[in-house]
């Protein structure tokens, strides 16, 4: 579908991947409403603030009065909005179920009641849980998430598949990958280059360095999910729902992001030190990386490899303005 001229609404729209995505609806020709608690405020969308196309919404998903008046008479649904702290969520159990089921359940009974049909899912590869090899294919099963944060993506998606057989909503569910770029605020490149601005002559691994997972930049994350939108004809037969991998074709060691992190930082005589264990916390998948082939049955592969991104990711948060991003002021 084109997205000219049509009404959209972005959960999330103000935090890392939604900026990218509000900013791309408007260059579209997107009207273009954001429904964020500006828990980061507008850093990441200040460039956006003028556009006549844009209105942003300061509220949480929970305000479910503003939630309504939000989705009426939108043609289409991005909801990206989640739990972004997913240590936090081991202190606070009920953080992913607030902010991920309850906040879904409220955003599609809103659909429901406006007639709005039509929802695009930022779910995550951490609902496929543990497993020491191999790529997880959307066919995988059975899912079993290691951390409240991939439960909550995978209850979600229970719930969005529910109300598309019962409601005839059209839904489409992403799994990425690690989506990585500028404006990030967390992850293990920016953790990296926080510690080495500490300290450049040392930096630790959380685990024992060889976690390997998929990373995938913004900008192809976001040309994924377009091109599958419009080259999908969901089946009734199926609900109108569908599941899809969105990642990088291979995956990238924890280690040779750290000696890239390094280089780039032109660091010398910089030694890593390996703390050790299995992941780098609880809840912590140790090693994920997503088959792709469905999507590229449909035609659509990212241009960069894991190793790729990781590089031109280090490469833009390197450039940003770090005190902005850090620490989610």
């Amino acid at each position: 579908m084109s997205f000219k001229g049509k009404q959209v609404l972005i959960t999330g729209g103000a935090g890392f991947l939604g900026s990218f995505l509000s900013e791309e609806m408007l260059r579209q020709g997107a009207k273009v409403t954001i429904f964020d608690r500006l828990s980061h405020g507008t850093t990441r969308i200040q460039h956006l603030l003028k556009n006549p196309s844009l209105e942003l919404i300061k509220a949480t998903l929970q305000e479910e009065g503003k939630l309504k008046d939000a989705v009426k008479a939108k043609d289409f649904v991005w909801h990206l909005a989640a739990n972004a702290d997913i240590p936090g969520g081991i202190e606070n159990t009920m953080m992913d179920i607030n902010d991920g089921l309850l906040a879904t359940r409220n955003l599609l009974e809103a659909m429901r009641a406006a007639k709005v049909r039509k929802i695009a899912f930022a779910s995550s590869g951490a609902v496929y849980g543990e497993k020491t090899s191999g790529f997880r294919s959307e066919k995988d099963g059975p899912t079993l998430p290691i951390s409240l944060y991939g439960a909550a993506k995978l209850g979600c998606e229970a719930l969005i598949s529910a109300y598309a057989h019962l409601f005839g909503l059209e839904a489409w569910i992403f799994r990425y990958g690690n989506v990585i770029s500028g404006r990030i605020t967390h992850g293990v490149i920016l953790d990296f280059i926080n510690k080495l601005k500490k300290n450049p002559k040392e930096l630790e691994i959380l685990g024992d360095g060889t976690q390997t997972k998929s990373y995938l930049l913004s900008e192809e994350c976001l040309e994924g999910m377009q091109y599958v939108i419009e080259h999908t004809a969901l089946k009734e037969s199926e609900g109108f729902c569908d599941v899809f991998n969105i990642g990088a074709p291979d995956e990238t060691l924890v280690l040779d992001i750290a000696k890239m992190v390094i280089e780039e930082m032109g660091l010398k005589d910089c030694k890593i030190k390996i703390k050790g264990g299995e992941r780098g916390w609880p809840g912590d998948q140790a090693k994920i990386a997503l088959d792709i082939s469905k999507v590229r049955a449909m035609g659509w592969a990212p241009k960069r490899t894991s190793d790729e991104a990781v590089r031109i990711a280090v490469r833009r948060m390197l450039e940003q303005p770090q005190e902005l991003y850090a620490h989610g002021q």
